[in-house]
């Protein structure tokens, strides 16, 4: 996550700011010049190319989560992905409500409730990719 958050540090030309667990989200990125946020990132590694699946799920906290954020504080909130072959990003706020696609999945091998939940499934296709990974 570290080298992650730094690679897009310098793509977005922020200074990252990682964010206690209480705020449901990775980092918050805050303009070089006066300090003060530009935007909300939740960062996420996987080991597969940016092809192996069409969509891309998360979590539907992390959608509500960044839908109260700009509802309260006017600020977008990115999520930003880098597989093996690439990085790249989507703008949570950006997802239209008619395009939303929930399903219900997670983990079963653990046998805690709370690893099934609500999913967001996200077209690749919607991802702006910002370089291959090395």
């Amino acid at each position: 996550e570290t080298t992650f958050a730094e690679q897009l540090q310098k793509y977005f030309q922020v200074i990252m700011k990682k964010l206690p667990m209480q705020y449901g989200l990775d980092f918050m990125a805050l303009d070089k010049r006066n300090k003060k946020p530009k935007f909300f990132l939740e960062l996420k590694n996987r080991k597969c190319s940016k092809t192996t699946y069409p969509t891309y799920i998360i979590s539907l906290s992390k959608l509500l989560k960044a839908k109260e954020i700009y509802r309260s504080l006017n600020i977008e909130t990115y999520l930003c992905v880098k597989w093996n072959d690439a990085s790249g990003y989507i703008c949570l706020g950006d997802i239209e409500d008619d395009l939303i696609d929930i399903t219900v999945g997670g983990r079963y091998d653990r046998n805690d409730w709370q690893d099934v939940e609500p999913l967001l499934n996200i077209d690749i296709g919607k991802f702006t990719i910002i370089g291959d990974t090395e």
